[in-house]
């Protein structure tokens, strides 16, 4: 997020922004729909407030699976209420050329997909990742409210559980 990586399996981040001169922290997971982190997706997909569905412009079977990673999230919590969440759309990649899903698509997907937001980035020069995170945190003080343990500046206040913890977390870890 911070740094320009190419992602090929997990990786957790804390992003610190400032919404109405307060700061927010945004706890961050990027799977990379990598199967083998199975596991740790169901775990964080079950305390997540937000989803951000990412799919790669130039390549149209990662952009058709985002129905697949919508619908896994949403059976992972138990739910079909999808207004429990929030949703968000964002093609990654969009510093490169070769773009192989139409803006049509996209426009019709989030449509009948109750409106899900929908950003366009690239990680790689940076563009629109602040926009599409800003409107995260946005929507998350809208819709939940905020703890103010949360909105310490001071991330050494955070405590990452490790991963040897999680396996005491949700049933779907037992797999």
């Amino acid at each position: 997020l911070s740094n320009y990586e190419k992602t090929n399996d997990y990786d957790f981040e804390l992003k610190e922004l400032k919404i109405n001169n307060k700061n927010i922290i945004l706890r961050i997971l990027s799977t990379s729909s990598i199967e083998k982190f199975t596991a740790l997706k169901c775990y964080f997909s079950v305390v997540a407030d937000a989803v951000i569905l990412c799919f790669d412009i130039t390549n149209l079977s990662s952009f058709e699976s985002i129905v697949r990673w919508k619908n896994d999230f949403l059976d992972t919590n138990n739910t079909k209420e999808e207004d429990k969440y929030c949703f968000f759309l964002a093609s990654t990649k969009m510093d490169l050329e070769n773009r192989m899903v139409e803006d049509e698509k996209i426009v019709c997907w989030c449509a009948n997909n109750n409106d899900i937001p929908y950003f366009e980035t690239s990680a790689k020069n940076n563009f629109g990742v602040k926009e599409l995170l800003m409107e995260v945190a946005k929507e998350l003080i809208v819709r939940k409210p905020i703890d103010e343990t949360i909105l310490e500046s001071n991330l050494a206040k955070i405590k990452l559980r490790k991963l040897e913890k999680i396996k005491k977390a949700p049933a779907c870890m037992q797999q």
